[in-house]
């Protein structure tokens, strides 16, 4: 490792993005978009989106300018957002009401999506029926926050409560999972127990997608990277 890592630093190096790697956890399911089409209110521009598909088991990172529609994108994806789409998981169209069933979104401001007294309490409130307590002590423990279960979530650190999110994402059971900027400010041991905490809770049964201009958090996360120009297209 080299030192800045170990002082707990990050790259002052820029990072090419490492487009593909192999998937994490194989899968023959899939998120189909035939195609997502979103106006911006009073603005001469639109997001359209056509003909991609992602496989279950992935971590998508996406990538673009500030302001091109990555959050846009992702919300209409997650049906929070009122865009025209056609959009398929494996063979069966799935409606925006459907979708935002199968979804939970991390956003970058985690404070207003924290309202309990407790970690514990805080990652148990969506808790899918499938986990027990000893899932949440692991989750809890393999994002070094078992020792603040019982702690108030608005008395953590930042980093802090960005894993806190995390893990209720992870106990939701969700099948689209999507963080918005989940490291912003964080340093390297913060990055690296945030990626580890993603990249284990992937298997067959769910996409994550994470929006991110941390090209360091996305090389050590993602397997694939979807990219958000002026012209809609990907690479």
């Amino acid at each position: 490792m080299i030192l800045e890592k170990k002082l707990g630093l990050r790259s002052i190096k820029y990072e090419k993005l490492d487009n593909i790697k192999s998937s994490r956890d194989k899968s023959k399911r899939y998120f189909k978009i035939d195609y997502l089409y979103h106006e911006f209110l009073n603005q001469k521009r639109a997001l359209e989106i056509k003909d991609l598909k992602f496989n279950y088991g992935d971590i998508i990172g996406i990538y673009g300018y500030n302001g091109i529609g990555k959050s846009t994108f992702i919300r209409s994806i997650m049906g929070l957002e009122k865009s025209k789409s056609s959009i398929r998981i494996d063979d069966r169209m799935i409606s925006s009401k459907k979708r935002r069933n199968k979804s939970f979104l991390v956003m970058q401001d985690v404070n207003h999506q924290l309202f309990t007294d407790s970690v514990e309490k805080e990652v148990s409130i969506g808790k899918a029926d499938i986990f027990t307590q000893d899932d949440v002590d692991q989750v809890l423990e393999s994002l070094d926050l078992l020792e603040f279960k019982n702690a108030h979530p608005m008395s953590l650190s930042g980093g802090q409560k960005q894993r806190v999110a995390i893990a209720t994402a992870i106990l939701s059971g969700s099948e689209l999972i999507c963080y918005d900027e989940c490291t912003s400010g964080m340093d390297y041991m913060s990055m690296i127990k945030i990626s580890d905490g993603i990249k284990n809770s992937i298997n067959s049964e769910k996409i994550i997608f994470i929006i991110s201009h941390d090209n360091e958090f996305l090389n050590s996360t993602a397997n694939h990277i979807l990219y958000i120009d002026k012209f809609n297209k990907k690479i």
